[in-house]
């Protein structure tokens, strides 16, 4: 729905954008014929608007967050263990400060946490010191990009089995 709403704004943009081309168009067109009444001339405007874009980690493919080999399961509680997820923002000029992020991924056992392939190992999200909803927007601003953090959390009356596990997600930044 969201990308409705934002192809929808984009399209009003151009919409707008389009019919000041076409004003322009008439108004010059208006001022000459007034000039020289004997002869009309058209003078057509072509006007193509294209959106500012923004790259995320200069379109790097991939960020990989390590949690490290020396996890204790006991100890997994959604912020110990948390890591920094290393991310950068370059955005044309022209595009709004007012941005939103979200990281979109499978739900865990809880809708707030990523899944992973291990039963009962969820990952939580952090925007800053606040719990990142999975899924779900927050408001940012591209000139004090906040820190994006990432945790392990372990569902509460699960004993966990040690080893490795995988979790993926996507991150979107969007301007408005």
């Amino acid at each position: 729905m969201n990308d409705l709403k934002r192809r929808t704004a984009h399209r009003s943009k151009r919409c707008c954008l389009y019919l000041s081309g076409l004003l322009l168009t008439t108004a010059i067109t208006t001022a000459h014929a007034a000039a020289e009444l004997s002869s009309q001339s058209t003078l057509t405007i072509r006007v193509e608007v294209s959106d500012p874009t923004c790259t995320i980690n200069n379109n790097a493919k991939q960020i990989s967050v390590n949690f490290g080999d020396d996890v204790l399961t006991t100890d997994i509680d959604g912020k110990n263990y948390m890591r920094d997820i290393l991310y950068s923002l370059q955005c044309d000029s022209g595009v709004n400060n007012s941005m939103r992020l979200r990281m979109v991924g499978n739900q865990g056992f809880n809708a707030d946490y990523l899944y992973t392939n291990k039963p009962g190992l969820g990952i939580v999200f952090y925007l800053g010191n606040e719990q990142l909803k999975l899924n779900q927007w927050a408001n940012i601003r591209s000139s004090a990009l906040p820190t994006l953090k990432a945790a392990p959390i372990r569902q509460p009356e699960v004993r966990l089995s040690g080893g490795g596990f995988i979790a993926n997600a996507t991150l979107y930044i969007d301007y408005q």
